[in-house]
């Protein structure tokens, strides 16, 4: 009977060991798959790092674009305002005279049509005067 009970408690041992090893093997499984998933995590966290130094690169490269563009747009404002002032400093230097001008035209058409009308109303009573002194002399 004793043999039998050690044979019962070698077995219950041996299960004991294999349940035992059986549960350091499933634990070493879940710790390599651990480890896996930790380290694709890192080589995601390395990529996504990747990712945002580029896009860092990129966001510099576009701010230095935008502040070259914007530097040009204020000194072409500057030359577009001195501009300006000197376009209008001319106009009031030309203006003037540009209106003088258009007056002495002004008068001068004025003066060639009064001269026309006074022209065409001699030559009309001229040649009434004449038909009148024709008519008079045939009468006579």
């Amino acid at each position: 009977m004793t043999s039998k009970i050690d044979n019962d408690i070698v077995q219950l041992l041996i299960d004991a060991v294999n349940k035992a090893i059986e549960k350091a093997e499933n634990t070493h499984n879940e710790s390599i798959e651990t480890r896996i998933k930790v380290e694709n995590n890192q080589q995601q966290q390395l990529q996504i790092l990747d990712a945002v130094k580029d896009m860092h690169k990129e966001q510099k490269r576009m701010n230095d674009i935008l502040s070259d563009n914007t530097s040009s747009l204020n000194i072409h404002i500057k030359r577009t305002n001195i501009l300006e002032k000197e376009i209008g400093k001319l106009d009031n230097r030309v203006q003037p005279l540009e209106t003088e001008y258009v007056e002495r035209k002004a008068v001068k058409g004025h003066r060639k049509s009064i001269l026309m009308k006074v022209f065409y109303t001699t030559a009309i009573l001229s040649a009434v005067t004449g038909i009148i002194f024709a008519i008079v002399n045939y009468l006579i």
